[in-house]
Order: C-alpha cells, then structure tokens, then sequence
C-alpha cells in the first residue's frame, strides 16, 4: 500500500471516532464479521440529516465540484420537495438501523 493510504485510514478511524464519541453514530460489531464494524446513525445523527441536505444544496449551488458529484435524480428531488426528500432519507435511516438491530440479534 502507498504511504498515504496509511493517512488516509487514520484520518477516516479518527473522524468515525469522533462522530461516535460526540453520538451522531453507534459503532457496532458487523454480525457477518466479528473483527468488523458497522456504524450506524442515532437518533441524534439522523436529526441532523436537515442540516446535511442544507449544506449539499448549498454545494451544488455555488461549487462546481460538488455540483458534479450529486446525481441528478436527487438534484430534482431537493429542488421540487426537500421535505419530502429528508422525511426520506431519515425513514430509509430507520429502516436499516432497525433491520441492522434484528440481524445482530439473532
């Protein structure tokens, strides 16, 4: 592996640490792999979804990079309905948290 990879792994451990320390995540063990993670989003990083659709729109408005990246189909959907694009999003988050939950604990 490059060196930067190195970096690269360190930097995503770090911030997934601190998205779990300050609970916007939970760190659970991956029930297919016990030496794995899986980190799902809390009540409090699900509430937090508004913020994050905010800031994408924002991004694809004013920065051609991020313009780029957005794929088209949720690019309509933030412009038509954002409310219902984030009542969405946090169902789907529910959905697979609790999906998630059920095959861990069985």
């Amino acid at each position: 592996p490059k060196p930067d990879c190195f970096a690269k792994h360190y930097i995503l451990a770090d911030r997934l640490k601190q998205l779990v320390d300050n609970g916007f995540v939970e760190k659970l063990p991956d029930y297919q792999d016990k030496k794995k993670y899986v980190y799902l989003l809390t009540d409090k990083g699900e509430a937090f979804i508004p913020v994050l659709v905010e800031l994408i729109r924002w991004g694809a408005q004013f920065d051609p990079q991020t313009r780029k990246v957005i794929p088209p189909n949720m690019s309509v959907r933030l412009e038509i309905d954002i409310q219902s694009f984030i009542d969405d999003t946090r169902r789907s988050v529910r959905q697979q948290r609790e999906a998630y939950r059920k095959q861990l604990a069985s």
